[in-house]
């Protein structure tokens, strides 16, 4: 079974409402990233061979760079899951980080 968290808001984090699979898909999401000069992504949430994999794909057609954060993403299986980030790393050049990794890196 999947554990949701709720994360708390902080007044500089940013929430643009998701309508679709991808977080690109008719939402002010690109504009937000160039407004801020972003050039990586980094994909968290539920789930990697759907969500995650739509938000990725629309993000390497605009030109980001693709980071997943394995601790931050899942699907309904562990089949799912790996598929998804083989997928990801095949199609989009997408490497997978732990959240150590990622702190240590960024």
């Amino acid at each position: 079974m999947v554990k949701i968290l709720q994360l708390n808001l902080c007044q500089k984090d940013y929430v643009v409402p998701k309508r679709r699979y991808s977080g690109f898909f008719q939402t002010d999401l690109h504009i937000l990233l160039q407004e801020l000069g972003v050039k990586t992504v980094v994909m968290t949430g539920l789930h990697t061979h759907m969500c995650v994999r739509h938000t990725s794909a629309d993000a390497f057609c605009l030109g980001y760079d693709v980071v997943v954060a394995k601790e931050a993403t899942d699907s309904f299986t562990e089949e799912d899951y790996l598929n998804g980030l083989a997928y990801l790393k095949t199609c989009y050049g997408a490497d997978a980080y732990t959240n150590e990794e990622l702190i240590a890196a960024f």
